[in-house]
């Protein structure tokens, strides 16, 4: 496994996370009591992990 098989596989577990959390705040709207806060600040953490790996993906397949 190579350092870009390593990078892809956790940009789509981010990814993946990102699109799970993004229905689970659409659930959350719902209710009148609802967890979004919480929710959203999850997704924007896995969104910067996210982010972060593709600038670091980017760099490395320049220097190539």
């Amino acid at each position: 496994m190579t350092l870009l098989d390593t990078l892809n596989y956790y940009l789509e577990e981010a990814s993946g996370e990102m699109e799970s959390l993004s229905w689970e705040i659409r659930e959350e709207t719902n209710y009148t009591e609802n967890n979004i806060e919480s929710l959203s600040e999850l997704y924007d953490f896995h969104k910067e992990n996210y982010d972060n790996l593709k600038q670091i993906k980017s760099i490395i397949e320049e220097l190539k």
